[in-house]
């Protein structure tokens, strides 16, 4: 009877889902890339999807758009079930309703903005007329309504980016699948997209889903965040609790909270510390680190470099154990210099569970 109501809950999560995966497995041959991913998204809100390079993140948002097929598990969209092997289910990309934009914005240099914008309708078999009035519609929801007729290498990148996004909306999607859309903006560019990406997904009131390798675009664009890491979610949380509570000493380290020490390594770099009886790792965070001065401190460090970034400075340190930590400081200190930090013991986040390689 358990099971069986669990079996129901788990159905209903997901038909009040905008997308849901359950118990999702990808292979190629014995090769397994995702390996039984459980996720689900609200309507209205944003989810990023983190992780290293080969962790999974862009196959798993391929599998969600109808482009890879999964080996087992089931893929829901807007509460219907689009792809279940099991079955021999699988809905094609138009017919699941969802917008993509790209990262490297896929637009025809030969067609005006907004016949790139009207081209995913021309597929579907809409009239001209009517291809032209809903791209103008969307043009004009993303501020780019005098674009129109302009050719994308007129436009600038964070424009080009827009259009991506008026193309995604133009058929009705109520959902978008962000991949990677801001990796060939330059820097400046792409820090100023990502509130405007943000504020534009708002406005329009749109679901969205993000696969990036950046923890401050994952952190700034989305209400939540999962970190993949071989194929599997090791950690699903708002952006918050990411950083004040990481589930294990990986995450930490993948997120570059401070640094991580073995246990036995945190006895012998902190003085006079209590090292719980079952812990083997913690992490310093460097959000809880200060600098102050040798005869007041327990925990030394050598200046291994020192950046200046415009308001502070950013100082790599090498701990006694050989452990590197980066923190910031108001003023310049040489390399080489010894310095005294300061942490307080109920900053420490303890882990029961070893540090992997």
């Amino acid at each position: 009877m358990l099971a069986n109501l669990k079996e129901t809950n788990l159905r209903a999560a997901h038909e009040d889902a905008a997308l849901a995966v359950r118990s999702l497995r990808l292979s190629y041959g014995p090769a397994e890339i995702l390996r039984g991913i459980d996720l689900s998204l609200a309507p209205g809100k944003a989810l990023a999807l983190l992780g290293p390079s080969g962790s999974g993140k862009t196959t798993l948002l391929r599998v969600l758009a109808g482009l890879e097929a999964p080996s087992a598990g089931e893929v829901f969209v807007h509460g219907g079930c689009v792809a279940a092997p099991a079955r021999g289910l699988f809905l094609p990309p138009e017919r699941r309703k969802l917008g993509m934009v790209f990262q490297d914005y896929a637009l025809w240099p030969h067609m005006s903005v907004a016949q790139n914008v009207g081209f995913p309708l021309e597929m579907q078999g809409i009239g001209r007329a009517e291809r032209l009035s809903r791209a103008q519609a969307a043009l004009a929801r993303v501020g780019l309504e005098a674009m129109g007729d302009r050719r994308p290498s007129a436009l600038s990148g964070g424009q080009q980016q827009r259009v991506g996004i008026a193309r995604a909306i133009a058929s009705g999607a109520r959902t978008v699948l962000f991949d990677e859309p801001l990796s060939n903006l330059d820097r400046e560019l792409r820090e100023s997209m990502v509130d405007e990406i943000a504020g534009l997904v708002a406005d329009l009131g749109l679901t969205a889903l993000y696969v990036t390798h950046d923890h401050s675009e994952a952190f700034s664009l989305a209400d939540e965040v999962a970190i993949l890491r071989e194929g599997q979610i090791v950690q699903a949380a708002p952006p918050e609790i990411l950083v004040d509570r990481p589930a294990n000493p990986w995450v930490a380290e993948f997120l570059r909270l401070g640094a991580v020490l073995s246990a036995d390594a945190a006895r012998a770099v902190l003085r006079d510390l209590a090292v719980p009886q079952m812990a083997k790792a913690v992490l310093l965070p460097r959000r809880d680190i200060r600098i102050c001065g040798t005869s007041e401190t327990s925990l030394r460090a050598r200046v291994l470099r020192c950046l200046f970034r415009g308001d502070d400075y950013q100082l790599a340190l090498a701990l006694p154990d050989g452990s590197e930590i980066q923190i910031s400081a108001a003023s310049r200190i040489a390399p080489g210099q010894e310095i005294g930090l300061h942490i307080a013991p109920e900053a420490l986040r303890w882990f029961d569970i070893p540090k992997r390689p």
